[in-house]
């Protein structure tokens, strides 16, 4: 009788230990599945986000309204800047190894008398000028890409805006206004900067076609994703 007592003791002490093991792997994978449905939902609500935001760039008066009119019209002259900005910024890089990019303001006074100066920029802050040569009709035409890069009202005023800048990089050459620029890439990859010296935090980039991207700078990086 005592046997079976100490026998029937220690099963049921055995089963309560199971059935607490059986309660602790139980409430871990009820956590485990608490947070996964968490990671869901803020996954899901992300891509949400992400999805609204794509189509609602665009929306005419959204940040479309930002970018270049009528780029296919202006194309021809740009990718002329471009073959002529790479060859400088290539040619000073020879003589100037520690070159980091090369500036071009096309508006007065920097075009005089048949001559564009040239700001050029090395890694340790010293700058030097040089000069090409350019023509009215470079002037004017500049001018125009100049006049097509609208300043929108709202949220994307600029208090410091200024006029057109090219500036040119081993890594793309850049249609600069605002937080804008119309870029090219020179790999073909997409672009991670509108100009060399810009404090954005993020960047909006929208593929044109191949080598040419829109983007858009935003003071802070949780306004918007990436794209």
């Amino acid at each position: 009788m005592k046997i079976e007592e100490i026998t029937n003791t220690t099963l049921d002490e055995t089963d309560g230990a199971g059935d607490a093991t059986e309660e602790t792997v139980c409430a871990r994978s009820v956590k485990k599945a608490k947070v996964k449905k968490i990671i869901i939902v803020v996954v899901s609500l992300l891509l949400v986000f992400q999805t609204v935001y794509e189509i609602a760039s665009f929306i005419p008066g959204f940040e479309k309204k930002y970018f270049i009119k009528n780029f296919s019209d202006h194309r021809e002259l740009m990718e002329k800047w471009v073959d002529k900005m790479i060859e400088v910024f290539d040619s000073e890089k020879e003589t100037h190894v520690d070159l980091e990019f090369i500036s071009l303001i096309p508006r007065l006074p920097s075009y005089n008398n048949g001559v564009f100066k040239l700001n050029c920029y090395l890694s340790d802050g010293a700058s030097y000028n040089i000069e090409i040569s350019a023509t009215d009709d470079d002037y004017d035409a500049l001018m125009d890409v100049q006049r097509d890069i609208p300043n929108p009202h709202g949220f994307f005023d600029d208090e410091n805006s200024g006029g057109l800048a090219i500036f040119v990089t081993d890594k793309q050459v850049s249609f600069f206004k605002n937080r804008y620029a119309v870029v090219y890439s020179r790999s073909g990859w997409k672009p991670g900067y509108i100009r060399p010296t810009d404090r954005f935090e993020a960047y909006r980039v929208t593929r044109i076609s191949f080598h040419w991207y829109h983007i858009v700078g935003f003071d802070s990086k949780w306004l918007f994703f990436v794209a």
